[in-house]
């Protein structure tokens, strides 16, 4: 796992912006405790996957250095709702939803206890990845398994937030279901494909590629 310093940096690489900037972020973050404290020396403090979450939360959005901190943790203790579960086709890619038309592309609908606790019924990929009850700790999750030796199995995952709304979803792939995880009030609005177009609301959203940069940090 990586100490500040290298999380700061290689954050720096991913979201193309200077290192000082990543510094006052993450500094800011560090004293509302939205991330671990961190010591120097031979003891350096390895930073977490949760730490990983706080900041790139931080840098997606544009609240600047005073506004990133509550927003994160406004964020990160949003509870899981519900979500959905749709079977598809074995040639299909991994360019899901986000864009599609949500009534269309749903499925299944999945209770929160079905999500946490399961059924035999429903393929959930337990053993490799379970959602917790906030989205900090799910989007941290995500972050392990994409640096684990089951990254393979979970495929397509993508990250979305309507900060405004406070709704946010977890995709992935697994095998030939997709799974949409829903978390937060706003989690209708994270559905709706007009919503980046809609004024005074804005939707972020990470995809594969940059999940799994951010999840290589952890072995930096």
């Amino acid at each position: 796992m990586a100490t500040r310093g290298i999380l700061v940096k290689k954050l720096a690489e991913i979201y193309d912006i200077p290192v000082t900037a990543v510094d006052v972020a993450d500094r800011a973050l560090s004293e509302a405790g939205l991330r671990t404290k961190s010591t120097r020396g031979r003891a350096a403090t390895q930073m977490s996957a949760e730490d990983i979450v706080s900041d790139a939360i931080a840098l997606s959005g544009n609240w600047g250095v005073k506004g990133a901190p509550p927003m994160v943790a406004r964020l990160v203790e949003m509870t899981l709702t519900d979500g959905y579960i749709q079977q598809i086709a074995e040639n299909d890619d991994d360019q899901h939803s986000q864009d599609d038309d949500p009534a269309a592309s749903m499925g299944t609908h999945l209770t929160k206890s079905l999500i946490l606790s399961g059924s035999p019924l429903i393929p959930f990929p337990r053993k490799i990845l379970q959602m917790k009850e906030s989205f900090g700790a799910s989007f941290a999750e995500i972050l392990r398994v994409l640096n684990s030796e089951d990254a393979d199995e979970i495929r397509g995952t993508s990250v979305a937030m309507i900060p405004e709304l406070l709704g946010a979803s977890i995709e992935y792939r697994y095998r030939h279901n997709w799974f949409t995880i829903r978390f937060g009030s706003g989690m209708e609005g994270i559905s709706n494909s007009n919503m980046a177009e809609c004024e005074g609301y804005t939707k972020i959203v990470l995809r594969h590629r940059r999940l799994v940069r951010l999840a290589e940090i952890l072995k930096a």
